[in-house]
């Protein structure tokens, strides 16, 4: 489980620098460069929303009552998901300009916050393999076992 967060974090970061190549590559009208770079990066973001979802299960955490960022897990995915939606919608509609100020104004925010999920979670590995900490997840310390 660490490994496969470890992997999703580095993976992560590597598309980070991609994005904004990305967007500056719809900037100079490079399209087709562009969306194959953007497909790439797509990939990643697919296989590290997967690593999360099985790291989720795997852990038993309860979305609903983990924080990330005083919002649960379930609204800290969904922003992601509500950005992405945006790319698709935009890459639909051709709009290149679009796609390139999403990319470089917003995605920023959306890695952070998947940057943000995965430490959450393996925070959450850690307090349980080493104290068997909140069985629900809301946890907020390092301890894992104060329940005041």
């Amino acid at each position: 489980m660490f490994e496969a967060m470890n992997q999703a974090s580095v993976s992560l970061a590597a598309t980070e620098s991609t994005i904004q190549n990305v967007a500056d590559l719809f900037t100079q009208g490079q399209t087709n460069d562009a969306i194959q770079s953007l497909g790439q990066c797509l990939r990643v973001w697919q296989q590290v929303h997967a690593a999360v979802a099985q790291s989720i299960q795997m852990l038993g955490v309860d979305p609903g009552v983990t924080t990330i960022r005083d919002a649960s897990l379930t609204d800290a995915i969904a922003m992601p998901k509500d950005v992405l939606r945006q790319v698709k919608s935009a890459l639909e509609a051709q709009d290149h300009v679009l796609l390139a100020d999403i990319l470089q104004y917003e995605f920023s925010e959306v890695t952070e916050q998947w940057h943000d999920i995965i430490a959450r979670l393996r925070q959450e590995a850690e307090d349980r393999r080493d104290g068997d900490g909140d069985r629900n997840g809301g946890v907020d310390g390092r301890d894992g076992g104060d329940a005041t």
